[in-house]
């Protein structure tokens, strides 16, 4: 029976039609409307004509003179050009006057706006837009105009808002970047929900040596000794000598500390939300105080690093402050300033010595006189570092047992390689094998756990020379080498990890708005975020794994074995991880264990009962749960055990009391969430390990599409139907989930703007990481397994590629992908030539563009594993160095995520936001994670596949051998 090959020419129709469609979008509106006006405002704007110059009907002309009459600026240079040059400055202003009319009624907004010409501009028709703040929230429920703040930051320096004041600029500006950041870095709070666990986190964090009335009298002395050194130093000013000012030692050291605090630094109106001081000068200088010592003796007290929340919302702009927040947004926006207290005083000792804290913050932070009205800003509260010796320092009881557990297992690892080793000397001295009983089950149970032939496993040492040779003989005799898609997964890990980078960098940077300018304007820092489009390309892979290697289970028997399918894609089929347990050319060389048929009567085999059906459909989900989970809970659990706590003391780390936090919702996350999808459906910012939603989409995808799995081999057009039914209702039930996104924020997603993109990954998160929106990408990539099977196994049936696919099925695949790339990297510059049909983009990549994405991946890999595969580059493609660097994707992809925010978090100076940092972040992260995820697969991954392979599958078998 020949493949259908309807699904082929409907997904290479599918690209040719999205690639016709993007190429006349762009053409008819990049030649249509010069100046990058939209379709709406050239509908509405005059038309120039061949000759001569835009044609504006009398009325507007003189409607427009009337209300906006032209500038000096704007007038024609000689009598000559008099007609065509005022024509022109008249339909240009009238297209902009249109464009801003157009802009207000899509916010909902009725801000002044006013048209001024800049005389800086050559170029008359260029028109600077300034915005005055609306006077009441009604008028612009979103407050949108406080992002023009980010397109201040052009090249110049373009003015865009004018505020009332410097002071009302500065918390407009700090407002706007905490509001639009992705990560939440409001860490330094207590925001459990409940007040009395607030109280008792305060405590938890406080080291014995924290008291009250103790603060208070180390406060006091500290701001006596420096009302001392101010008397001093103003005798000294005034008098004009130079008698000595006779400082000692108690003086020197409350100068350091205070030496040590932040003040106001350059920056802060481009959005620099953190002051932070000198954290190890802190640290590290003690103070000398009375301390109830004897007369004449002094007690040594160290002081601790703390974080002062500075209330900016005296000036901050009314609609803002009134403004509805996102229950993902932050709910204060204060400047943080770093702070160094005697380690007597902490978090819980502030609302009684507040007055001392606000004089000493006082005497150091300063607003300058020349910018600012107020000098000083009042002091909301303080968060002062986890102390050592507090008790939320020490490991808590489900830490000591992660600790126990990993010990333990290291420990029994240790033994296993150690008495393996001596095993096998043992039986060579004594020239014979142990054979049966209970020795040859102890001795395979050591063999799984040894870490000898795990590293072997990992490093591919698994054949002699001899059969090295004739094992790659076997590889050049296939027609299909999955193989040759190992770096396809590498790299879209590299992707994954720098797009994180860009995103943590981007939101702790000293200058936020500059960040977020460079993100939505620079194309070399958009294409870092290509990795939002890469994990649909792992889906695809692990379709096409999983629908391949069905097809080669079932080809001697019509009764797909579940346990089969899910043992040989234990890896491979987990792409969005990007890992592959082994080469493909492993896959294949033991594929007589791992594809033998169900032994059994001919009529067992010929009956398919619902309950039969069930049980396949039942046992595939668990084996790959048992195939996926443990590491995936192993690193949750360090997480949320030891790894927040343990690195609470350093100066940018969340310790998690902030409920809205990653951190804070990891102490929050519940037990079970690696075991089930969960984390599939939760927002990205309530996730202990957000990166993990892609797990539990694969855990999804286990539980859904075994129907179109098990089908395959036996009704191929039945679950060709019936997957692509599935792809229609994804796509539709993605579009209804789009349309239902409420308007204010379908207007900032659809706009292309950085502030959008951060939605994505709170409010309207659902669109990214629901499992059902993204099931398309993994049944495409399964129907071209399907015919990958018949191209490489049946060669009566397909001996080759259609002549319509290797051609402009190929070509359309690739220049697709290219349009895509390029249009994401250049997305906010494509709005101006394509508006308004840009705001349909988004619609698209939620919905009909997934399906172009995979269908386009789906058939260049189709064509790289099969008819390329022999060409030199699939040849390296398919070397051991990729195999064994995928090996590690999935410890990669669980843990790279903490080691950045390890590496950000344990800095004692914030950063500026630059492309050599993001690279630097990704480096860091990258490099360093490589020997963890070593570790993990080695020690702990690889000895439990093993055992799940020796001991669990075995009885799934079994259990279907049973009458």
């Amino acid at each position: 029976m020949k493949p259908p090959r309807w699904p082929l020419k409907f997904t290479s129709a599918i690209s040719k039609s999205f690639l016709v469609l993007l190429l006349l979008i762009v053409s008819l509106h990049s030649i249509s409307i010069p100046g990058h006006c939209s379709a709406a405002e050239s509908a509405s704007s005059p038309q120039k004509t061949q000759d001569g110059p835009p044609q504006v009907a009398e009325d507007d002309k003189q409607k427009l003179r009337t209300a906006d009459p032209l500038t000096p600026d704007e007038q024609c240079p000689s009598e000559e050009d008099q007609q065509y040059c005022t024509s022109s400055a008249v339909a240009s202003k009238l297209r902009r006057n249109k464009q801003n009319e157009t802009k207000q009624r899509a916010t909902g907004g009725d801000a002044e706006l006013k048209l001024e010409t800049s005389p800086a501009y050559e170029n008359r028709e260029e028109i600077r837009l300034t915005a005055a703040p609306p006077a009441d929230i009604e008028s612009d429920p979103v407050q949108s105009w406080r992002y023009k703040y980010f397109d201040e930051q052009a090249q110049g320096f373009k003015v865009r808002v004018m505020d009332e004041s410097f002071d009302e600029r500065l918390a407009n500006v700090i407002h706007t970047i905490v509001s639009s950041r992705v990560v939440n870095l409001d860490f330094f709070t207590y925001n459990s929900g409940d007040p009395s666990e607030d109280a008792a986190n305060m405590d938890s964090q406080a080291g014995p040596q924290v008291d009250d009335s103790r603060c208070g009298g180390h406060l006091s002395e500290m701001l006596q000794l420096l009302d001392e050194m101010d008397a001093k130093l103003d005798a000294r000013r005034t008098n004009s000598s130079d008698a000595p000012l006779h400082f000692n030692e108690r003086h020197l050291r409350v100068a350091r500390v205070l030496d040590s605090y932040g003040r106001y630094e350059a920056g802060h109106l481009s959005g620099k939300s953190h002051s932070m001081g000198q954290f190890d000068q802190c640290i590290s200088t003690e103070l000398l105080f009375a301390d109830g010592q004897a007369e004449g003796q002094l007690a040594r007290i160290g002081a601790g690093f703390c974080w002062a929340r500075m209330n900016l919302n005296k000036h901050l702009n009314r609609g803002l402050r009134q403004r509805a927040k996102s229950e993902f947004e932050p709910s204060e926006s204060p400047l943080l300033l770093g702070v160094c207290l005697p380690r007597s005083c902490h978090s819980k000792t502030f609302t009684r010595n507040r007055a001392l804290i606000q004089r000493l913050v006082d005497s150091q932070f300063r607003l300058p006189r020349s910018l600012y009205i107020d000098e000083t800003l009042e002091v909301d509260s303080v968060f002062c570092l986890t102390q050592k010796d507090s008790a939320y320092a020490r490991l808590s009881l489900a830490g000591r047992l992660c600790v126990a557990f990993y010990l333990l297992w290291l420990g029994l690892t240790l033994y296993a390689t150690h008495g393996n080793h001596s095993r096998g000397e043992s039986q060579l001295k004594g020239g014979k094998e142990a054979t049966g009983g209970q020795n040859s089950q102890h001795g395979s149970f050591l063999s799984c756990l040894d870490l000898r032939k795990s590293w072997q496993d990992f490093v591919g040492e698994k054949y002699s020379s001899e059969a090295q040779a004739r094992h790659e003989t076997m590889l050049r005799n296939r027609k299909v080498e999955l193989d040759a898609l190992n770096p396809i997964k590498v790299l879209g890990c590299v992707f994954v990890v720098i797009g994180h980078s860009l995103v943590l960098q981007s939101a702790v940077s000293q200058d936020g708005l500059k960040a977020s300018h460079v993100v939505e304007t620079d194309p070399v820092v958009l294409m870092m975020v290509v990795g939002t489009v890469v994990v649909d390309t792992f889906f695809v892979i692990t379709g096409i794994l999983l629908g391949y290697i069905v097809m080669r289970q079932g080809n001697t028997s019509k009764a797909v074995r579940p346990e089969a399918v899910a043992l040989k894609t234990n890896g491979v089929a987990k792409a969005n991880h990007g890992e592959v347990s082994s080469s493909s050319s492993s896959s294949s060389s033991s594929s007589a264990q791992t594809t033998s048929t169900v032994n059994g009567d001919a009529k067992s085999k010929n009956q398919s009962t619902l309950q039969e059906f069930l049980g396949q459909w039942l046992k595939f989900t668990t084996i790959r749960h048992l195939r996926l989970v443990p590491l995936y809970f192993l690193v949750f659990w360090i997480k949320k055990s030891v790894f927040i706590s343990y690195f609470s003391d350093r100066p940018l780390w969340d310790a998690g009391f902030n409920k809205d936090t990653n951190y804070g919702a990891c102490r929050r996350e519940s037990w079970f969430t690696p075991f089930s999808v969960m984390a599939a459906f939760l927002p990205l910012s309530k996730q202990c390990i957000p990166q993990a939603w892609s797990l539990a989409t694969d855990l999804f995808f286990s539980m859904t599409i075994p129907p179109v799995l098990l089908l395959m081999p036996r009704k191929p057009k039945l679950a060709l139907a019936l997957g692509t039914l599935m792809i229609v209702v994804s796509n539709f039930w993605a579009l209804h989930a789009y349309l239902s996104v409420d308007p204010h924020m379908a207007y900032e997603l659809n706009d292309l703007r950085s502030h959008g993109f951060a939605f994505m990954f709170g409010s309207i998160h659902h669109l990214y990481t629901y499992p059902h929106f993204r099931i398309c990408s993994i049944l495409i990539g399964m129907m071209a397994g399907y015919y990958l099977y018949k191209f490489g196994e049946q060669n009566d049936e397909l001996k080759e590629w259609p002549a319509w696919f290797k051609g402009w099925a190929t070509k359309t695949s690739w220049i697709t992908i290219l349009l895509i790339i390029v249009g994401f990297s250049n997305a906010p510059t494509m709005r101006y030539y394509i508006a308004p049909h840009h705001q349909k983009l988004f619609t698209n990549l939620f919905t009909t563009g997934r399906i172009v994405w995979a269908s386009c991946n789906a058939i260049l890999f189709m064509r790289m594993v099969s008819d390329w595969r022999r060409n030199f580059l699939m040849r390296m493609f398919s070397g051991r160095f990729w195999q064994a660097l995928v090996r590690l994707n999935l410890a990669l992809l669980l843990i790279h995520m903490d080691v950045l925010l390890y590496f950000m978090a344990s800095s004692t100076n914030l950063s500026y936001f630059t492309k050599q940092n993001i690279l630097a972040g990704f480096g860091n992260a990258y490099f360093y994670s490589i020997p963890c995820a070593i570790v993990l697969h080695v020690v702990y991954e690889n000895p439990i596949n093993k055992l799940m392979r020796r001991y669990v599958i075995p009885k799934f078998s079994k259990s279907r051998q049973e009458p």
